[in-house]
């Protein structure tokens, strides 16, 4: 038995939709409105399924070879490629009318941190979370500002504390292509020459 063979170019359908489903000579099926079904299963271990550009692999939602978003068997979200940082200045204290230009560079996940000019350039619009955090180092008054291609998007200051902390939490509006920074406005930042107490900055793509 050969089973149902249909004509080059030939459809498949009801008296109401006679072309439901067609067959070109290529092969190609394409449907004339939605196709419900509760499974669908790779035809060639290995490959996934893809879906109009987007594949599904082994509980993964990938683009190409690169995994958007992946499910693990404890139903944890894995974001492999989420644009992110996580840097620290370990190469000595920085002054007024400087951007602190972060060194240590234990995470810089997709590499849009960039240690010579302390720039994290947004690869996609989104909104990005940042955090910026530092010591003052021997003077009463330090002011760090989060800026977005060089303009001040938020600051904080410390007063009265020539060693006291000072932070800065945002969620910055960005579109690809945009910078963020780290600046020091008044007074100086302790460096982290001698342990791990420098300034630091963390920046993650959210949404």
């Amino acid at each position: 038995m050969t089973g149902i063979v249909i004509p080059d170019g030939g459809t498949i359908g009801s008296t109401s939709d006679t072309d439901a489903i067609s067959i070109s000579s290529g092969g190609v099926v394409t449907a004339s409105a939605s196709i419900q079904t509760d499974t669908i299963s790779e035809k060639t271990s290995a490959n996934g399924v893809s879906i109009d550009g987007l594949k599904v692999k082994d509980y993964s939602l990938m683009y190409g070879s690169n995994i958007g978003v992946t499910i693990n068997s404890n139903g944890y979200v894995l974001k492999p490629n989420q644009p992110m940082c996580c840097v620290r200045r370990v190469g000595g204290n920085v002054s007024a009318t400087n951007v602190i230009l972060f060194d240590h560079i234990p995470t810089n996940i997709g590499s849009h941190y960039n240690s010579s000019n302390g720039r994290f350039t947004c690869p996609v619009s989104g909104q990005y979370e940042v955090h910026i955090g530092a010591h003052a180092q021997n003077v009463s008054t330090v002011v760090i500002q989060t800026r977005k291609n060089g303009s001040v998007h938020q600051e904080e200051y410390q007063s009265g504390n020539t060693y006291g902390h000072v932070s800065v939490a945002s969620i910055i509006t960005c579109s690809a292509g945009d910078y963020i920074d780290a600046f020091v406005n008044t007074g100086a930042v302790w460096g982290g020459v001698n342990g791990p107490s420098g300034a630091r900055m963390t920046v993650k793509l959210l949404s």
